[in-house]
């Protein structure tokens, strides 16, 4: 495993971009959600079995199953009638090392599902003003937005911070032709969307399932282990900018104001959005 300057300088060669998580980046949600993360000053970091995304951490982004399995019998086929000089009896004797092959393959495979099911993922976006986030994750305009300081959560274990590496194509980081160290691997894999979300300019922070806390009890550990996220606390300044949907209703947000107020957040910036009369974007105004 290389060290992380290492490894941050491998991952640009591939497009995933550290991000400055020592400025705010946004979260989209419901008011109803907001409240519970200002009240208990919490954010969920989840599995991304829970994702929107049916490719979220595809397995041939990381392993190209299908294309190894063609290879496999054609340099299989190859080296058969290198060594043996004709085709007799290959096909069972193909058919056992297929076995084989396919079961280290699906050991990988395992391996894979173990991290998609541990890993925790706090999903952000380096915009508030996307019309479109506003209403896929902001209850069509009528939610929220928070701007958060990724680098003051109160995490229990390390944590990496990226952009998202948006492509058009499946493209397994293993075809790029050369040695590439596995964490490398596994934050491309992570990090590595579909271009038709590049909508969202998501970034993402991620740490690993508290589980894996040694001071954890028995009976804490048997509560927890079928989870698929992580509540991690936060203090209040980690929370600087908060943003209003254009149709957040009024009764609404004098609530998040007065919770603002009873827990003392200090917020930098406070704004509602409004219809931009001369095109097809939002403008905000402070409140």
């Amino acid at each position: 495993m290389g060290d992380r300057s290492n490894i941050i300088k491998e991952l640009e060669k591939f497009n995933v971009l550290e991000f400055d998580d020592s400025k705010p980046h946004y979260k989209y949600m419901s008011i109803e959600t907001a409240l519970k993360v200002l009240k208990n000053q919490t954010l969920r970091f989840s599995s991304p079995k829970t994702f929107n995304d049916p490719f979220e951490l595809h397995p041939e982004l990381r392993i190209p199953i299908s294309r190894a399995k063609k290879k496999f019998r054609s340099e299989f086929s190859k080296q058969f009638i290198k060594e043996y000089g004709s085709r007799d009896n290959f096909e069972e004797i193909l058919s056992i090392a297929e076995k084989e092959f396919i079961r280290n393959l699906d050991h990988n495979t395992e391996e894979l599902e173990f991290i998609k099911k541990n890993i925790r993922i706090l999903c952000l976006s380096e915009t508030y003003s996307s019309a479109l986030m506003w209403s896929h994750y902001a209850s069509n305009h009528r939610g929220i937005c928070l701007g958060i300081i990724g680098a003051k959560i109160n995490f229990e274990h390390p944590y990496n911070n990226f952009k998202i590496n948006y492509v058009s194509e499946l493209k397994p980081i293993t075809e790029y032709g050369k040695e590439i160290d596995e964490s490398v691997k596994i934050e491309y894999w992570v990090n590595t969307k579909s271009s038709i979300w590049n909508y969202e300019k998501e970034c993402r922070i991620h740490t690993v399932n508290r589980l894996f806390n040694p001071e954890l009890t028995e009976a804490k550990f048997m509560s927890m282990k079928n989870k698929l996220y992580d509540d991690l606390n936060f203090p209040i300044e980690a929370i600087e900018e908060i943003y209003f949907g254009v149709s957040t209703n009024p009764s609404e947000v004098k609530k998040v104001l007065k919770l603002l107020n009873k827990k003392n957040y200090q917020i930098k910036i406070l704004k509602k959005a409004e219809i931009d009369s001369s095109n097809f974007n939002l403008k905000f105004n402070r409140l």
